[in-house]
């Protein structure tokens, strides 16, 4: 699933990089046994994909992640700043930290998710709205891919809710590049990226 994301960039990084598109854990074509938890923080995802990478035999690389895979890459390369040489950050939140407690509390909107946990499909004004998207077949492909994760997407956001991701920012030592659609919901996260990326 998320190769579809990447279809158009990583045939052209591929020229001169090899390239390794992953999954984020509970999401696409990788699976987590067990339960889904109220909440996977970022900091467990990183330390999954840094452990395939180390089976991978792969000790450094450049690093390039848009929305939840942006979000972990953040903390990929605070945690992991010798392993990373270069960071993108494609279309990534960057808030700050919301407890346990009040995901906890969180009263969603009507409509988002099904009783079981899962999210349930977008329309695509929602998506035009948010993220600037202009191609229905894109919120197709989405709404495809959040269906596949199931209670993992609900999971997912609650921890990057609870990461504090713009508080990584600092810790980055490599050289960074953070891109954002200016018609996208991540567009003011540029001003985050600006003040605390050294």
């Amino acid at each position: 699933m998320l190769f579809r994301s990447w279809r158009f960039v990583a045939p052209a990084l591929a020229k001169t990089h090899r390239v390794i598109a992953i999954d984020m854990p509970g999401h696409g074509d990788s699976t987590v046994n067990g339960p889904v938890p109220f909440l996977q923080s970022l900091q467990e995802s990183a330390a999954t994909i840094m452990a395939a990478l180390d089976d991978m035999k792969i000790d450094t690389f450049d690093l390039i992640g848009n929305s939840l895979g942006g979000c972990c890459s953040v903390v990929m390369a605070a945690l992991w700043p010798e392993r990373v040489k270069r960071l993108v950050l494609l279309s990534v939140a960057l808030g700050g930290v919301a407890t346990r407690e009040s995901l906890e509390k969180q009263v969603e909107p009507p409509g988002r998710w099904a009783e079981d946990g899962s999210p349930l499909p977008r329309p695509f004004e929602e998506l035009q709205k948010m993220f600037g998207v202009n191609d229905p077949k894109i919120n197709e492909e989405q709404n495809a891919s959040r269906k596949k994760a199931g209670a993992w997407v609900r999971a997912s956001e609650r921890g990057v809710g609870n990461a504090g991701v713009g508080n990584f920012l600092p810790k980055i030592t490599e050289s960074s590049l953070f891109i954002s659609g200016e018609r996208g919901a991540y567009h003011p996260y540029e001003t985050v990226a600006k003040e605390k990326i050294k």
